[in-house]
């Protein structure tokens, strides 16, 4: 809202304060979010230094390597990217096929 108020003043004073306020905001905003990353690897940290020994290395890792996994982007023999799920699963199925049991078409 401050922005669209900012870029519709003509007024120099007051477009002034406006971005003066939005600058604020936007500081506040970032420093709030680094907090809250902070926190949740407080958390972590925490949740780790409470296994035993042997088990903090794993569960580092664990909590590390949690998230979503990317999608491998798949190509035809033309290096055409395949979108189709159903098509990508079949080019990848044929694809092993063929470097595990050989030519499919013999």
């Amino acid at each position: 809202i401050v922005r669209l108020q900012f870029e519709n003043t003509s007024n120099p004073e007051k477009r002034r304060t406006l971005k003066t306020a939005r600058n604020q905001l936007l500081h506040s905003i970032r420093k709030r979010a680094k907090e809250v990353v902070e926190e949740e690897l407080d958390q972590k940290a925490t949740e780790i230094e409470q296994l035993k020994d042997g088990a903090q290395m794993f569960q580092a890792l664990r909590l590390l390597k949690k998230g979503p996994g990317k999608k491998p982007v798949i190509q035809d023999q033309d290096g055409q990217i395949i979108c189709n799920d159903k098509e990508a699963a079949e080019a990848i199925s044929s694809h092993f096929s063929v470097k595990f049991c050989g030519d499919v078409n013999t």
